[in-house]
C-alpha cells in the first residue's frame, strides 16, 4: 500500500513540478519577448539618434566651410580696404604735394611778374621825370635869355641825369644831345658834356 501511494505521489509530483516548470517557462518567454520587442524599439531609437547625430554633424560641418569661406571673404575685404586706404593717403599725399608745388610756382611767377612791373613802373617814373625835367627845361630856356655858342665843359657826376644838367643850364635836352653828340638822354659817370653858356 505505501510502495503503491508512493508510485502514485511521485509521478504526481512530478507532473505538477513539470507543470510549474512549464509555466515559468512560458512567463520567461513572454519575458524574453518583451525584453526583445523592448530592444527592438531601443535599437530604432538608437539607429534613429545616429541617423540625426550625423546629420548634425555634416550641417555643422557645412556651417564651419561657410564660416570658413566668410573669414576668407571678410579677410579680402578688410585687404581691399586697407588697399583703398593706402591708394587714398598717397593719392592726397601727391595732390598736396603737387598743390605746394603748384603754390611755389605761382609764387615765383607773381614775385617775377611783381619785379618785372616794378621795374617797368620805375622806367616810366625815370621817363615820366625825364620828360617833366625836359618841359621844365624847355620853359626855363624860353624864360632866359638866349645864350651864345660858348658853353663849358663839366664831368657827369654820381646822380647827374640829362634831364637834371639841361635844367641847371636853361637849354633843351635836345640841345645838350646835338651839342654832345649824344643819340639819347643816356651819360655815363665821369663822361665829359658841353654844356652851353647863356649870354
Amino acid at each position: 500500500m505505501l510502495f503503491r501511494t508512493v508510485c502514485f505521489v511521485v509521478p504526481l509530483m512530478v507532473s505538477v513540478s513539470m507543470l510549474h516548470g512549464q509555466a515559468d517557462l512560458r512567463s520567461m518567454n513572454r519575458e524574453f519577448a518583451r525584453i526583445r520587442a523592448d530592444m527592438k524599439v531601443l535599437q530604432e531609437d538608437q539607429i534613429h539618434l545616429l541617423n540625426r547625430i550625423n546629420g548634425l554633424v555634416q550641417e555643422n560641418v557645412a556651417k564651419e566651410a561657410q564660416i570658413t569661406e566668410l573669414q576668407k571673404l571678410l579677410a579680402a575685404l578688410e585687404a581691399r580696404i586697407q588697399g583703398v586706404e593706402a591708394e587714398l593717403r598717397t593719392r592726397c599725399d601727391q595732390l598736396q604735394a603737387a598743390m605746394e608745388s603748384e603754390k611755389g610756382v605761382r609764387r615765383k611767377e607773381l614775385d617775377t611778374a611783381i619785379t618785372a612791373m616794378s621795374v617797368e613802373i620805375s622806367k616810366l617814373d625815370k621817363v615820366a621825370a625825364a620828360a617833366a625835367a625836359a618841359a621844365a627845361a624847355d620853359q626855363t630856356a624860353r624864360a632866359r635869355p638866349a645864350y651864345t655858342g660858348k658853353y663849358v665843359e663839366i664831368e657827369v657826376l654820381k646822380g647827374d641825369t640829362l634831364s637834371a644838367i639841361a635844367v641847371k643850364a636853361g637849354v633843351p635836352v635836345s640841345t645838350l644831345q646835338q651839342l654832345n653828340g649824344l643819340k639819347d638822354d643816356t651819360i655815363r659817370i665821369g663822361q665829359k658834356l658841353k654844356v652851353p653858356v647863356a649870354q
